[in-house]
């Protein structure tokens, strides 16, 4: 539904001016203020200084020239996905932090946008439309300030703005509750593995990886041509290892693609991201159960017959802050995990029996996660479904008149 006559339309242009982000020395990175990169913006519809853990060192003109102040509104300038390109996320804090050179700042020049309105207008379908049909690139999907300057939005007056933002964000204050409950979850789980596959210093029941699996590499498609886009294969990239398990991907491509520029991932092998800002602070692996491709940024780990699929799977996932000490800096946003550090990595394995019982364990745990994972997807539906209406004015709020 469109927004109804009574509403304004602005271009961001209007209403924002941009900029680009430091690309600073590589020396300058790990510690000094919090920096916000790509992975910050895209998982985030609004930021603090607690959501952001890169760090930069900068001189203090040069931070003058990039901090971010209360109100800011961050935009990715590059993505892995073209559906990722330029998302919004505003600064909510008033602590001091800069931004990087694949993000976009955005200081509003007037008052005319409600700053807690903001954080879900410029997510909103029609806009995220126009950004995403803005974007351009063949291996990574990129916007600029101009792009974003003609991008056109529809508001209501600031009361009824604030109306829509206030409920929305109730539904944002339930996914935040079940997003911590399934923190909590997954940390006891984490406990759990960490404290079950620690390495023996009995030199029979360990192994490095390189001696228990093979390693392959993917790619992408040229994203160029959109035919390469439109089929029905899943394309794993960082954004899809979210969970022990992967199957599905929002970005399909056919099987000519895939011989063009990308992968099949046998099954049951593991998918671990070894390149990607993610690195800096998580390990991401997934057992592949179903017919899937998957990008450069990630390798294969196909399992030899003395190791079970799934405990290799859980065994990455255990030994992650051991593995996070392996991760290095490629620039100002990549962390890589080399492969050579990752076949000598060194794991516990049991017997074949004991790594199948060890299993049934943990998939247990997670059968728990998961439950907790279908309501927060649930609620997130509902989120969506609100925005679209309360959004377009499709569903209007009661507003006090103003005197």
């Amino acid at each position: 539904m469109t927004a109804r006559s009574d509403w304004h339309e602005y271009q961001l242009g209007d209403l924002i001016t941009f900029s680009n982000g430091i690309n600073a020395d590589k020396s300058a990175y790990g510690r000094g203020v919090p920096f916000i990169n790509v992975l910050e913006v895209i998982t985030n519809e609004w930021l603090r200084a607690k959501d952001i853990p890169g760090r930069v060192t900068l001189p203090n003109k040069v931070f003058a020239r990039y901090r971010v102040r209360r109100g800011d509104i961050l935009f990715n300038r590059t993505s892995e996905t073209q559906d990722e390109v330029g998302l919004a996320s505003v600064y909510l804090d008033d602590s001091p932090v800069a931004f990087g050179g694949f993000v976009l700042r955005g200081i509003p020049t007037t008052t005319l946008l409600d700053i807690d309105y903001s954080k879900y207008v410029l997510r909103a379908s029609d806009v995220r439309q126009q950004i995403v049909a803005r974007g351009q690139g063949g291996i990574r999907a990129n916007i600029g300030q101009r792009d974003l300057r003609s991008v056109t939005i529809r508001v209501p007056d600031k009361p009824e703005q604030r109306a829509i933002a206030e409920i929305i964000d109730d539904v944002s204050a339930l996914i935040s509750g079940l997003k911590r409950q399934t923190a909590k979850k997954r940390a006891i789980r984490q406990g759990m593995m960490q404290r079950t596959f620690t390495v023996p210093a009995d030199h029979d029941q360990r192994a490095a990886l390189g001696t228990l699996v093979g390693l392959l590499s993917g790619g992408t498609p040229d994203r160029s041509n959109r035919a390469f886009w439109l089929g029905s294969i899943p394309w794993i990239s960082a954004t899809s290892l979210k969970g022990i398990e992967v199957a599905t991907s929002a970005q399909l491509v056919t099987s000519g693609a895939v011989r063009a520029g990308s992968k099949v991932a046998p099954l049951n092998s593991t998918l671990v991201l070894v390149r990607g800002s993610a690195l800096h602070s998580e390990i991401r692996a997934s057992l592949v159960t179903a017919l899937v491709c998957f990008n450069q940024d990630v390798k294969a780990l196909v399992p030899a017959a003395s190791i079970e699929p799934k405990f290799l799977t859980y065994s990455i996932h255990a030994n992650a802050s051991r593995l996070l000490r392996l991760v290095t800096s490629a620039g100002n946003t990549a962390g890589v995990l080399d492969t050579k550090a990752l076949k000598n990595f060194e794991i516990w394995l049991p017997s074949l029996e004991r790594q199948r019982a060890v299993v049934s364990i943990f998939d247990d745990v997670t059968a728990e996660l998961d439950c907790l994972s279908t309501r927060l997807v649930k609620a997130r539906a509902v989120k969506t479904g609100m925005m679209q209406q309360l959004l377009s004015g499709g569903v209007r709020l009661p507003v006090k008149a103003s005197l």
